[in-house]
């Protein structure tokens, strides 16, 4: 799992995209590279001035093949763990919101020989604000992803007023 590359990826883009989120998966897109990198990695633009913005756009890129997402599934394990640093709060959220009324699949046998795993990129752009409910006040975060015993880069989000 090389997390690095992945991070390259998303330092690639311009950090006011992250406030635009329609371009936003595009540009990623046209960046991913042609080798197959398994990992996660998480870029927010901070910090973000709460009197103009009223979000907190998170970035972010999972590279899997279908082996680990069989082992771990994505949206039944995937967590968003963040800490209020201020405040000293620490919580965790799914990654993915649940649909309502889910019958759960049925536990699939595991190949006994080895299959070549296909490898693919997931890009997610959430809101940090309406996914964690955070309050809009002055404060500092970090916000970590984590699957399984995979674990994303640590990124610090800063919600400040145009006077600090």
């Amino acid at each position: 799992m090389s997390n690095t590359i992945l991070m390259e990826v998303l330092d690639s883009i311009n950090p006011q995209l992250l406030l635009e989120e329609k371009t936003l998966k595009a540009a990623v897109s046209a960046n991913l590279p042609m080798q197959r990198i398994e990992g996660i990695a998480l870029k927010a633009h901070s910090p973000i001035n709460i009197t103009q913005y009223d979000s907190a756009p998170l970035l972010v890129l999972i590279g899997l093949d279908e082996e680990s997402l069989s082992a771990t599934p994505l949206f039944e394990n995937a967590l968003i763990r963040w800490k209020n640093i201020n405040a000293n709060q620490y919580n965790e959220t799914p990654l993915f919101d649940t649909i309502k009324n889910k019958i759960p699949p049925a536990q699939i046998p595991q190949p006994v020989a080895a299959v070549t795993a296909s490898h693919h990129y997931t890009i997610e752009v959430l809101n940090l604000r309406s996914k964690l409910n955070l309050q809009w006040e002055t404060s500092e975060y970090t916000i970590q992803v984590v699957n399984g015993d995979w674990v994303s880069n640590t990124i610090v989000l800063q919600l400040l007023t145009r006077d600090e």
